[in-house]
């Protein structure tokens, strides 16, 4: 399955300002995609924005959780910056759940170079299930492919995300 959204900066097909990420379910449940940041995400100059790399962790770890069922918010997050990234290289995010308890998940992230699998970024969060919700809230924006159904249409233009992780 290959998910994305309307609005949302990180996936949101229907945001013309967003990354245009949309995320793949592994076997594994974990959710992954890969992004080639444009000039536009970064804070110093060849550099990508930090805060740009952490709603991708939030958004592969919160799709590992929607994949297993969970309707959540980010309650608290834990990055770690270990390199740099450079825009124009393309960088793998994978988001999986290390944990889940009643309303509970925790879930860890990383992003990695695809040139030598350098791990950039690492990430931990604990996700909350509103008591109110009824799943719904989450999945009005969602737009959910198999992968024979997102042929051409689902696939990045240069520069955008593409899902094709191994």
């Amino acid at each position: 399955m290959r998910y994305s959204s309307h609005g949302c900066l990180v996936c949101g097909r229907d945001n013309p300002s967003g990354m245009g990420l949309s995320f793949e379910i592994g076997p594994d449940g974990g959710a992954r995609a890969r992004w080639q940041p444009q000039e536009r995400f970064t804070g110093l100059p060849a550099t990508v924005h930090g805060g740009a790399l952490l709603a991708v962790v939030d958004d592969a770890m919160w799709y590992a959780a929607y994949a297993q069922g969970g309707h959540t918010l980010t309650a608290e997050v834990t990055v770690r910056y270990r390199r740099p990234a450079n825009p124009g290289e393309t960088l793998m995010a994978h988001g999986w759940v290390q944990e889940h308890r009643g309303r509970l998940w925790r879930c860890a992230a990383d992003i990695r170079r695809a040139q030598d699998d350098a791990v950039l970024v690492e990430a931990h969060a604990v996700f909350l299930e509103p008591a109110s919700w009824t799943g719904a809230e989450a999945d009005a924006g969602l737009v959910v492919e198999t992968l024979d159904d997102a042929p051409d249409r689902a696939r990045p233009r240069s520069g955008e995300a593409d899902a094709g992780h191994p």
